[in-house]
């Protein structure tokens, strides 16, 4: 696996004309259609074993442990020393799926209710960082996010086919890292 900062660079890179459009991009969210889609890619490549980090899927899990109903799919992510838990649920009302994201067994999210953007032919997890404790501090934690997005937000392309799964799964757990590390220096 890459390094952290070395993968960000390449994302950004990757996506640097992306990145110019986003305020041009279409305004979308996650639908049971895209979060399907989404759920059996991530399927066909645990079972072909395509992924650098240990994943698989909480075929039992259980909704009310972190107090959610109707979860659509949940995935559990090892890598070295942290757990990164993935759960898809409902929020608000039936169209809208959000991705969730624990780590190890905290009982709050490091973050959640992602928007989507299409811009182009790709639809792009649009993660738009705030941070809402009362310490004061709010905005150095967002210029330490910038510092490492060089934006106030994430763009994170969802798959479109099994190979593209791999660098979905790193990119998230990188933007956990990112946000985990903020709240601990801060």
């Amino acid at each position: 696996m890459k390094p952290k900062d070395e993968l960000n660079f390449n994302n950004l890179i990757k996506n640097y004309n992306y990145l110019r459009k986003v305020k041009e991009a279409t305004e979308d969210y996650l639908d049971k259609k895209k979060v399907n889609k989404l759920i059996a890619l991530l399927r066909e490549a645990i079972s072909k074993r395509k992924l650098s980090l240990e994943v698989w899927e909480l075929d039992k899990f259980r909704d009310n442990y972190f107090g959610y109903k109707g979860v659509i799919g949940a995935f559990k992510v090892r890598k070295v020393n942290m757990t990164y838990y993935l759960i898809f649920v409902p929020w608000n009302n039936d169209e809208r799926i959000s991705l969730v994201v624990y780590l190890n067994d905290s009982k709050l999210p490091i973050f959640g209710r992602f928007n989507c953007k299409i811009i182009g032919k790709n639809s792009f997890f649009y993660y738009n960082y705030y941070s809402v404790k009362r310490d004061g501090k709010n905005a150095l934690r967002k210029e330490l996010f910038y510092k490492k997005y060089g934006e106030g937000y994430a763009l994170i392309k969802l798959p479109r086919k099994v190979e593209e799964v791999d660098l979905f799964i790193q990119e998230l757990v990188y933007l956990s890292d990112v946000i985990d590390e903020i709240n601990r220096e801060v």
